[in-house]
């Protein structure tokens, strides 16, 4: 597939505990909003496995603007794809925004507060196997 031209990617967690939370419906609800709105020649997503963010999913994260969004549903799926058709289609849709630049929980993003949650290490956990052979969920 060419992706020239492309403006935005979202990658969708289907990951164990996301499909759990319903990302499916919000990967079906994504992808036929952009079919909808015609974005089909600016936005391209791609179901991935485990992001590593478990416990905040569904996760969907946005490229290049780097944005990471926790706990989406198919609502709020098709709000974020219709914030495209604004300018400057990079914005963030703050009320459900998980990263800009560290992870952060929302309370702390919209109250402006630095910090918030870490890595731990520092280290992603995407891809990471447990003893079975399973992706860490």
């Amino acid at each position: 597939m060419e992706l020239t031209g492309m403006k935005v990617h979202f990658l969708l967690c289907n990951g164990a505990s996301c499909t759990r939370n319903g990302a499916e419906e919000v990967t079906k609800a994504i992808r036929q909003e952009i079919q909808h709105l015609d974005l089909g020649r600016e936005v391209h997503t791609t179901k991935t496995l485990c992001n590593g963010r478990c416990k905040h999913g569904p996760i969907v994260v946005q490229y290049p603007a780097g944005e990471w969004y926790q706990q989406m549903d198919a609502g709020r799926g098709k709000e974020l794809v219709r914030k495209l058709m604004q300018p400057g289609m990079e914005s963030p849709v703050p009320s459900y925004i998980f990263r800009t630049g560290s992870f952060i929980s929302n309370k702390e993003y919209n109250s402006g507060k630095e910090g918030g949650e870490s890595h731990g290490d520092g280290q992603s956990r995407a891809g990471s196997r447990d003893k079975g052979g399973r992706g860490s969920q």
